[in-house]
C-alpha cells in the first residue's frame, strides 16, 4: 500500500516493512517472538496518514511521521480473534476490521470498537479469505466462507438483543442439582465446599462464538474468562457466603449475565462464636487453676526442692544426649543447684527455663543435617544469656548481622560456631581481670556467609601459658570435629576455606573468621 508521500507498506510472514521510493531504502519493523509472532498480513492508511498494521496476534498502530511500532488492541480487548486478515476504512474514516472469526468496526477519533455478527445482519464466518471492497459511492463489499456482504456504512445501524444465560446445575460431592431454584440461598455442610457449576446459553445463530466468564464473589476478585468451556469448578472453599455470576457474550464485548447463584457454606462447630467462648472460659479457668497451684507451691518449700530435684534429673539426662561440652552441662547444673541451695527460685527459675530450651535445641539441631543460620544464632543467644547469668555479667556481648543476609533462608551445619564462642569466654574473657566484651557478626562476602568471633580477652599465648600451669590438662576433641565438619561443608559446596584465628594485641584479644559458603534453604 502507498501512502500520500508514494512510498510503500507492506506486509508480509516476516514482519512489516517500509520502503522509501525517494531514497531507495527499506526498513524493517521487526519484532520480538518466534515466526508467527512476526507476521503482518494486512495495512490501511486513514486520511491523516496514520498506518494501521493488521498481524495474527493484533491490531497495531504508527503514527505519521514516527516509525515506533505500537500495539493498539486484540482479542482481550474486544477483538473476535487476533488474527487480523484484513484492513478497510470507508469515506467517514471508520476502519473496519476482518479477522477469521468475525467483522469489527473501529473509531479511531472516539476510541470505539464494536464487533458484529449474525444479529446485525452479517454472516457469521471467517474471513481468511480477506475479500474486502470500497466502491467510488462508499458502499463496502465484503466476501467470507459463508457468502457476501454489502452495505453502506452510513445508513448501517447495529442491533443488539440480550442473551439468555442460565446456570443449569450445581454439583456438590456425589450430588448433582440440576436447574437448582436461583431464588433460594443453598446452605452446604463444611465439609461440601468442593462445588463444580454447570451454565449455558441457547442461541443457534450465534453459538459457536459465544464466549463465558465468571466470578465466585467471596473469592474472586476478577472474571475469569472460559471462553467455550461451560464449567466452574472450586475445591476447599472456606466457609462463609458466596455468590456466583456467569455471563456471556456472542462478540467478546456485550455480555449478559445469568441469574446469580447464592451459596453459604458452614463454618465448623470448633470455628463458631460459642465455640470460642467456651474455650476462653476454659482457658481463664485454667490460667486460674494453674495460678492457685503455683501459689501453693510457693507455700510448699519442700515440694518446691523436690520437684526441682526432678527437673535436674531430667535435664541431666536429656544432656547426655547433647552435643555440648559436659562441663558446661555439669556447671550449668552446679549454678541451678546453688541458686535453689540460696532459695533463689526466681533466678533459678529463669536458668533452668533457658538451659531446658538451649538443650531442648541442641537436641534437635543435633538430630538435623542442616539447620537455618536463625536457628544457630538463637542457640547462641541463648548460650551466651546462660554464660552470662552464671558469671555475674562478667562479660558483655552483641550479635549483629548485616542487613543483606537473611538468616532465615540461609542453611548452615548444626553447633558450629557455639563452640567458638565456649572457648573465647572459658580461655578469652574469664581470665582476664578486665570487663570483658564479645562480638559476633555475620555478613556477606561474594558467594560466602562470614562469621567473626571477636573478644578482648588474654589471647591464645597466655591462655596456653595458664593451661600448661594448670594440673588438669585437656585436649579439645571438640574444636577438631568442628573444624572438620566445617571443612566437610565447604568442600560438599565447592568452597575451599578454612577457619582463621588471630592473636590481637595492643589490646589482646583473639579473632575467630568463619568462612560458610552461601546455601539457601527451601
Amino acid at each position: 500500500m502507498a501512502d500520500d508521500k508514494n512510498n510503500w507498506w507492506l506486509a508480509q510472514d516476516k514482519g512489516l516493512f517500509y520502503y522509501d521510493r525517494i531514497n531507495d531504502s527499506l526498513y524493517h519493523f521487526n519484532r520480538p517472538g518466534t515466526a508467527i509472532d512476526k507476521a503482518f498480513q494486512s495495512i490501511a492508511i486513514d486520511k491523516d496518514g496514520n498506518v494501521y498494521a493488521g498481524s495474527v496476534n493484533g491490531l497495531f498502530f504508527i503514527k505519521k511521521g514516527s516509525f515506533k511500532l505500537e500495539f493498539l488492541f486484540g482479542k482481550k480487548e474486544g477483538l473476535p480473534s487476533n488474527n487480523i486478515t484484513g484492513l478497510q476504512f470507508d469515506n467517514d474514516n471508520m476502519l473496519w476490521i476482518l479477522s477469521n472469526r468475525g467483522l469489527s468496526k473501529y473509531d479511531p477519533q472516539n476510541n470505539i470498537l464494536k464487533t458484529l455478527d449474525i444479529k446485525d445482519g452479517f454472516e457469521s464466518s471467517n474471513h481468511n479469505l480477506s475479500t474486502y471492497y470500497l466502491a467510488p459511492d462508499g458502499e463496502m463489499f465484503i466476501g467470507s466462507a459463508e457468502g457476501f456482504n454489502y452495505f453502506y456504512p452510513k445508513n448501517f445501524k447495529m442491533e443488539s438483543y440480550p442473551l439468555k444465560v442460565f446456570i443449569s446445575s450445581l454439583e456438590v460431592q456425589d450430588s448433582t442439582i440440576s436447574n437448582p431454584d436461583l431464588a433460594q440461598s443453598f446452605l452446604l455442610k463444611h465439609y461440601q465446599n468442593s462445588l463444580t457449576i454447570s451454565f449455558l446459553t441457547v442461541d443457534f445463530n450465534i453459538g459457536p462464538s459465544i464466549q463465558y466468564r465468571y466470578k465466585l464473589i467471596g473469592l474472586d476478585t476478577m472474571y475469569t474468562y472460559a471462553g467455550e468451556q461451560r464449567q466452574a469448578k472450586y475445591s476447599n472453599l472456606k466457609a462463609g457466603k458466596y455468590t456466583f455470576i456467569v455471563e456471556a457474550a456472542g462478540n467478546n464485548k456485550d455480555w449478559y449475565a445469568a441469574q446469580p447463584l447464592n451459596i453459604k457454606i458452614q463454618a465448623t462447630f470448633w470455628t463458631t462464636w460459642w465455640f470460642r467462648i467456651i474455650i476462653l472460659l476454659l482457658s481463664w479457668a485454667l490460667i486460674f487453676a494453674a495460678y492457685r497451684y503455683r501459689i501453693n507451691q510457693i507455700n510448699k518449700q519442700s515440694r518446691l526442692r523436690t520437684d526441682y530435684e526432678v527437673k535436674l534429673s531430667e535435664l541431666e539426662m536429656s544432656a547426655l544426649r547433647t552435643q555440648m561440652n559436659p562441663h558446661f552441662i555439669f556447671n550449668s547444673l552446679n549454678t541451678i543447684n546453688s541458686f535453689i541451695s540460696l532459695n533463689n527460685s526466681a533466678q533459678a527459675n529463669v536458668y533452668i527455663t533457658k538451659f531446658a530450651r538451649l538443650l531442648r535445641l541442641i537436641l534437635d539441631h543435633s538430630r538435623k543435617k542442616k539447620i537455618t543460620l536463625q536457628e544457630g544464632l538463637h542457640v547462641i543467644e541463648l548460650y551466651l544469656q546462660m554464660e552470662q547469668i552464671r558469671f555475674e555479667n562478667k562479660f558483655i556481648y552483641s550479635i549483629s548481622i548485616d542487613e543483606n543476609v537473611q538468616v532465615e533462608n540461609i542453611e548452615v551445619p548444626p553447633l558450629i560456631i557455639q563452640p567458638f564462642v565456649e572457648n573465647s569466654i572459658l580461655h578469652g574473657l574469664l581470665p582476664s581481670s578486665s570487663k570483658g566484651l564479645l562480638k559476633v557478626s555475620i555478613y556477606k562476602q561474594d558467594n560466602k556467609i562470614v562469621c567473626t568471633i571477636y573478644d578482648n580477652g588474654i589471647g591464645r599465648k597466655n591462655a596456653k601459658e595458664l593451661r600448661n600451669n594448670n594440673a588438669e590438662k585437656r585436649k579439645s576433641h571438640g574444636m577438631e570435629i568442628t573444624l572438620k565438619r566445617i571443612g566437610l561443608f565447604n568442600k560438599e559446596n565447592d568452597l575451599k576455606e578454612d577457619v582463621q584465628i588471630l592473636d590481637l594485641e595492643n589490646p589482646t584479644g583473639t579473632q575467630v573468621i568463619i568462612t560458610l559458603a552461601f546455601r539457601e534453604s527451601y
